[in-house]
């Protein structure tokens, strides 16, 4: 008997037509099918087998396999969209939620950081109002008192002029 082999070369892919029927790499299965290729071989002894085709040393899948993975990935989308629709409202709800609280702590510490700020203002003004009158002070006094001051350098300068035995006479 006569088999007709042909093979095709597209997009990077390996297509073998053996009798009018199309088949693939397990790699090309995959990336079809929306799987892992860990998953195709893991499925190649089960459900896959009769699509299963060894030709030239490489196992090849018919790309009838395909319907498989088609039914089930539809059917999943549809029970996802379904559920995942429902939670998703739920799941927006619950962050806005959680937004209006995050947006009342943020007003609350910024009216915190006001009362804060009002009172650190207040602070500095009063250390400037201390700082004002304590140098008035301090130039009150040495206005006052200069020549005090002048006497006592004096009586001392004298002091170091004099001997040594000096400090027995009384003053």
């Amino acid at each position: 008997m006569w088999e007709e082999n042909r093979i095709v070369k597209a997009d990077s892919f390996e297509v073998v037509e053996h009798m009018n029927e199309e088949y693939i790499s397990i790699s090309e299965f995959a990336k079809r099918a929306g799987i892992s290729r860990q998953a195709v071989y893991k499925r190649l002894s089960t459900d896959l087998q009769p699509f299963v085709n060894q030709l030239t040393g490489e196992k090849k899948l018919n790309i009838k396999g395909l319907g498989l993975f088609s039914d089930n990935q539809t059917v999943n989308q549809g029970v996802n969209q379904l559920t995942g629709g429902d939670s998703l409202l739920q799941l927006i709800s619950m962050l806005k939620k959680e937004l209006d609280v995050k947006n009342n702590q943020i007003e609350e510490l910024n009216a915190r950081l006001a009362e804060s700020n009002a009172a650190l203002v207040a602070a500095q003004q009063t250390a400037q109002a201390a700082q004002a009158l304590h140098a008035g002070t301090m130039q009150q006094q040495l206005l006052s008192s200069p020549v005090e001051d002048m006497g006592e350098e004096q009586s001392e300068a004298e002091k170091k002029d004099q001997p040594w035995w000096f400090f027995w006479r009384k003053k």
